[in-house]
């Protein structure tokens, strides 16, 4: 998974359980992949609370496409190597 900070776009905030503001990411995930979801500030990290919660799919924008379309076409180049 990468982490993808998408300031400036539709994102709706999202506060964690630790009361820090969310990241956004991508999944890489066979099955999810292109799907974003949300993840404490402090993921990976000693103090971090353990929230996930995937975006709403009715919130998608043209940035949601963009990884959509990415991840079709690596899938389409995986299946002609």
């Amino acid at each position: 998974m990468s982490s993808g900070n998408f300031s400036g776009t539709s994102t709706p905030a999202r506060v964690c359980q630790c009361q820090r503001s969310c990241r956004v990411f991508v999944s890489k995930r066979e099955g999810s992949k292109g799907r974003r979801f949300f993840r404490c500030s402090a993921w990976r990290e000693e103090n971090d609370c353990g929230f996930f919660e995937w975006l709403d799919d009715a919130n998608h924008t043209t940035i949601d496409l963009k990884y959509q379309i990415i991840a079709v076409e690596e899938r389409i180049n995986q299946k002609m190597d």
